[in-house]
């Protein structure tokens, strides 16, 4: 293995958390964590590791942890969610969430994307937005983030926290990466907005639609994301 090629491991208690991004952490003397091949002898730590690995040449990757939060008040969509990472010498294109999933306001979408290695100090992202268009529902026109952070295996992340990031379907959104881990500080006016709020219940069968649960929401509002439509 290239001694410029890094295999790193992190301690976790099952792959599925360790996919999720629950476990991508070093500990802050790194200890946490080791290495697999050229590296091995400098590594301490023990126990049960998951490193995650690319399906071509050289194999070794620079994952990331991908952390994106929804913006509250606007209540459920569906709909696939891509990411370019873009950096000075590479970019590369993941998909974080299918066409058909269902994606929560004030959730949080997280977990690995496993980048090329050349793929570092990212600069700047590109989000695309796809709603969901079914027989018996769609997903909304557009969607609101409020935070994009990326953290690397290091422990070193970038992030921009922003209360109208919004995605229109099928239009691709620009945004510029800072050093750190931005905090979110919304404030919402007193006005409201009444909006009716739909939920799958149970799942379709024999050909039959899914149950949908149809609820009236009043919620407060950023006018700022309105003067937009």
């Amino acid at each position: 293995m290239s001694p410029e090629c890094k295999f790193h491991a992190f301690a976790c208690e099952t792959y599925e958390k360790f996919l999720r991004g629950q476990c991508f952490d070093c500990g802050k003397d790194g200890k946490q964590c080791a290495n697999m091949g050229y590296f091995a002898y400098k590594s301490s730590a023990r126990g049960r590791m998951y490193l995650v690995t690319r399906e071509t040449e050289p194999f070794c990757a620079n994952p990331y942890k991908i952390a994106i939060e929804n913006r509250v008040a606007q209540g459920s969509t569906w709909g696939k969610i891509e990411i370019d990472f873009h950096s000075k010498d590479a970019n590369e294109t993941f998909q974080l969430t299918s066409e058909s999933d269902e994606i929560k306001e004030a959730s949080l979408i997280q977990g690995l994307v496993v980048a090329h290695p050349k793929l570092r100090n990212i600069t700047h992202v590109i989000m695309r937005y796809s709603k969901y268009r079914g027989w018996i529902y769609s997903g909304k026109d557009y969607w609101t983030i409020q935070k994009i952070a990326l953290t690397n295996g290091d422990g070193e992340s970038v992030s921009f926290c922003g209360p109208n990031m919004i995605l229109d379907d099928n239009f691709p959104l620009h945004i510029n990466l800072f050093p750190g881990n931005c905090t979110t500080h919304i404030a919402f006016p007193s006005a409201r907005l009444a909006r009716l709020v739909w939920q799958v219940v149970s799942d379709p069968k024999s050909g039959q639609p899914p149950k949908l649960y149809w609820r009236l929401a009043v919620d407060p509002y950023d006018n700022k994301d309105f003067s937009k439509r």
